[in-house]
């Protein structure tokens, strides 16, 4: 009898996940997965559609979900003022429905600096 050892899951190689496009556009916003699984871009966006106010994600560039890390990097677009209150919102709307899939939400501004972090939420 032959005995076939299974190879570890790889996220990378697997044909049922491994897309070609890792992003997806909408409601203005870039959902991006870092391998292009399906499931996690299905679930950035339901959170958004069903859960972010309009007032907050119209002030989102893109949000990545890094299935390696296990965390969720929300980048905001330029805008004036300070953004953090808005920033801290959405890491928390976002941690409270994405918590079984990931360990953190962080939020971004404009020059790369993390302003909000929804690890706690």
């Amino acid at each position: 009898m032959h005995i076939v050892e299974k190879e570890p899951f790889d996220p990378k190689k697997h044909p049922a996940i491994a897309q070609a496009d890792q992003s997806i556009r909408a409601f203005g916003i870039e959902f991006q997965s870092r391998y292009g699984v399906l499931s996690e871009l299905r679930a950035l966006i339901n959170a958004v559609e069903t859960w972010l106010p309009r007032g907050l994600f119209w002030h989102i560039g893109a949000i990545c979900f890094d299935s390696k890390g296990g965390s969720v990097l929300v980048s905001l677009k330029e805008r004036d003022g300070d953004l953090t209150d808005l920033a801290r919102q959405i890491a928390t709307v976002l941690k409270r429905h994405l918590g079984d899939r990931c360990s953190g939400v962080f939020v971004e501004d404009c020059r790369e600096q993390i302003i909000a972090d929804g690890r706690g939420a």
